[in-house]
């Protein structure tokens, strides 16, 4: 099977135990609590890929929490 190639021009970074815990604004404006930690994929200076347990639809404001391990 042929290879696709990373078309990013930023860096990302992996890092396995790095979690997100984040909230979504509702329409009345009000921000829901914050969710559980959800794993974080990959980010970079432009983007970050993280598994949430439920779509975001885009353009949906949300806040994010990111947590990194010491070290």
């Amino acid at each position: 099977m042929e290879q696709k190639s990373d078309r990013r021009r930023l860096h990302r970074i992996n890092n396995p135990d790095a979690v997100v815990r984040y909230r979504v604004k509702k329409k009345s404006g009000i921000m829901t609590s914050y969710s559980n930690a959800e794993q974080i994929l990959n980010l970079s200076k432009s983007g970050i890929a993280m598994n949430l347990p439920e779509q975001l639809n885009f353009g949906k404001d949300i806040q994010l929490k990111l947590n990194f391990p010491d070290g």
